[in-house]
């Protein structure tokens, strides 16, 4: 029998990676941030009113995430 691996963004199976980024990418509109990182890399940027964060790795961007959904329900 043959399992994918559970693997981070921007490393294989590449199909999985993207699902996710795309999945994180969705939360972060939900907020009324975009989410984008470049080809081939692993950092992330959140942007809302010209003003972007970088966020070098996946946990960075899923922290980032739980602060601006906890204001989003004040």
């Amino acid at each position: 029998m043959h399992k994918l691996p559970v693997t981070p963004f921007g490393t294989a199976p590449t199909a999985m990676a993207e699902k996710a980024f795309a999945t994180l990418q969705a939360q972060y509109a939900l907020c009324g941030q975009t989410l984008s990182r470049l080809p081939g890399s692993k950092a992330m940027y959140a942007a809302r009113w010209g003003m972007v964060r970088h966020l070098a790795t996946e946990e960075e961007a899923r922290l980032f995430l739980a602060r601006i959904e906890g204001r989003r329900h004040e």
